[in-house]
């Protein structure tokens, strides 16, 4: 399986049809298939849904851990565990959590995710949130961090 996806943009069957913000729009996009992520463009409060919950990359306060345990994303974030709360196959389908906390990751959280109350994403400037359209080159590069690449990680490299 490729760890890469390359979208030739330059090929003349493309060249009127993909554009680059089709070509980002084709990350985000995969990201809900690759990574199993959430989208992250939703602002606090901006629905009424109380069902807390925790994704790959998105927690809302009073979300429910593995162990039954209610999760305050502010002093228990979830990524910074010993288990990470969100249960993955390895390439036989087994269901396991995976082991913290994610490398790389520094425990920021920031407002928005799916509009759920109160929900926090991992990363400030993802792909997977709304403003994905209007990154910057090095932005873009650097859209998923490092709780999405460890999930993505765990899905497709390990053998």
């Amino acid at each position: 399986m490729p760890d890469r996806i390359f979208m030739n943009r330059t090929h003349p069957i493309f060249s009127s049809v993909v554009n680059d913000f089709a070509g980002r729009t084709f990350v985000h996009e995969m990201g809900y298939i690759a990574g199993w992520f959430t989208d992250e463009y939703y602002p606090f409060d901006a629905s009424d849904d109380l069902s807390a919950k925790v994704d790959c990359n998105c927690v809302s306060d009073g979300a429910v851990g593995p162990d039954g345990q209610t999760i305050d994303p502010q002093t228990d974030n979830p990524w910074l565990q010993d288990q990470l709360p969100v249960e993955m196959p390895d390439k036989s389908l087994n269901w396991s959590l995976l082991s913290g906390p994610v490398p790389g990751y520094d425990g920021s959280l920031f407002p928005g995710c799916d509009g759920s109350c109160r929900s926090y994403r991992t990363h400030e400037k993802s792909i997977m949130a709304f403003h994905y359209f209007s990154m910057n080159a090095a932005d873009f590069q650097q859209g998923f961090g490092p709780v999405h690449r460890y999930y993505m990680e765990e899905l497709f490299l390990k053998p």
